[in-house]
């Protein structure tokens, strides 16, 4: 394949560059992205809308632990479940895990420490034509063989010095998008080699979402927001939106972009918030206050990104509440509290309606989605580091909710 460039301007203006020099915006015939999209398989979030709703029945009832495997001393990464194998990384590398029985197929190890004091893999899985893509700590970006875990490729970001990687990439149109602290980059999925990449951008905790047109993302200050159209390889749009702070990934439904902010606490103290986008328009609708209370002194920051199904919008808050919005006006429904901070986005099980979060007791809580009436709950961590703070977020598939532990344990609850 002939050598072809991808332009692409995202953030502040800043433009993508090659290695042969700055790129300008252009629309000519020749382009980085493949003709015919990969097919995207399961991935975090339960697709690159990153809605969190899955179309599958849950855990009404539960019975218990199905299993429990340990495959590290901390786990931050979520699973992802493929062709029953468990997907997942951990303090000291990446996993594939038997769905039924929780025996460990194979492991590819990866212990590099980094000055973030940030070990192994905490992004989550893409899986794409039988293979597995994901971000390690070590800043490379890998590509496996699904089935037997052969490395394919790994590969560095330019410019970043091997900066970790924490957030999940997105494979679409032959390329995987990956995001760091200080960049955004571009990936032919054959060969691993760079198509794009970023120039003095500093993007942080704040991931990627892909639809059939456009890859959106939030800016680190949560002010302001992405819109890169994938197909043609241009920059669409960098609004702002009154989001203080955004460490979520966005999520889409509908023709519209949703994310939330955590809050900022200074000299200029913000309140967390949840705003709404048209995709459409490329402007923002809304941003309203998350918690009810944001008069008063009593401020909680909210790290979950939002979690769409059935016409609301669920999102943790360090206050103990899973709060419930509609999601045309982001008004408040109902909520749901627990007894610790709910950090970790919820999942929903979408043909029983049941939506599952963890909080940082080290609980993992289900309930009805529709109504916020409490189901069940499961202790899954503290008894090894007596640390109970739960980062990954809850998959549910066929009757099953895998999750992993602080304690590096990957716990499937039926």
């Amino acid at each position: 394949m002939k050598n072809r460039v991808l332009m692409v301007m995202i953030a502040v203006c800043v433009a993508f560059t090659y290695s042969e020099g700055q790129a300008e915006e252009q629309t000519g015939e020749e382009s980085a992205v493949h003709s015919k999209p990969v097919t995207t398989g399961a991935c975090w979030r339960f697709g690159l809308d990153r809605t969190g709703s899955h179309n599958t029945t849950g855990v009404a009832s539960k019975k218990g632990e199905k299993w429990r495997t340990r495959i590290g001393t901390s786990i931050v990464s979520s699973p992802v479940v493929s062709e029953e194998h468990v997907y997942i990384g951990s303090d000291e590398g990446f996993y594939a895990i038997n769905s039924e029985d929780g025996t460990v197929i194979w492991e590819y190890a990866i212990k590099t420490k980094n000055k973030d004091h940030h070990d192994g893999v905490e992004s989550s899985a893409c899986i794409a034509d039988g293979f597995v893509y994901f971000t390690g700590c070590d800043g490379f970006v890998y590509a496996l063989e699904a089935q037997t875990g052969e490395l394919r490729w790994r590969t560095v970001p330019a410019g970043l010095n091997k900066a970790p990687l924490y957030f999940s990439p997105g494979v679409a149109y032959g390329l995987v998008f990956a995001i760091g602290r200080k960049g955004f980059s571009g990936f032919d999925v054959e060969t691993g080699k760079e198509v794009w990449k970023s120039k003095n951008q500093k993007i942080a905790h704040a991931g990627i979402t892909i639809d059939e047109e456009y890859l959106f993302s939030f800016s680190p200050n949560g002010n302001g927001y992405t819109i890169v159209d994938i197909k043609a390889g241009l920059f669409r749009s960098n609004g702002t939106i009154n989001l203080a702070y955004c460490r979520s990934t966005p999520a889409i439904l509908n023709g519209k972009l949703y994310g939330t902010s955590v809050a900022l606490i200074g000299t200029a103290p913000s309140f967390p918030k949840i705003g709404i986008i048209d995709i459409q328009t490329k402007k923002p609708i809304l941003a309203n206050y998350i918690e009810p209370h944001k008069e008063t002194k009593d401020m909680q920051a909210s790290y979950a990104s939002p979690t769409l199904w059935g016409g609301k919008v669920y999102v943790g808050s360090d206050s103990g509440y899973l709060y419930v919005f509609d999601d045309e006006k982001a008004e408040p429904l109902f909520n749901i509290k627990v007894d610790a901070p709910v950090r970790a986005s919820a999942s929903v099980s979408a043909q029983d309606g049941i939506v599952y979060f963890t909080s940082y007791d080290g609980k993992l809580h289900a309930a009805d989605a529709r109504t916020g009436m409490k189901k069940w709950e499961h202790t899954l961590s503290g008894p090894v580091k007596k640390r109970t703070e739960i980062n990954s977020c809850p998959w549910v598939e066929d009757g099953v909710v895998y999750i992993g532990t602080i304690d590096g344990d990957i716990v499937a609850v039926h």
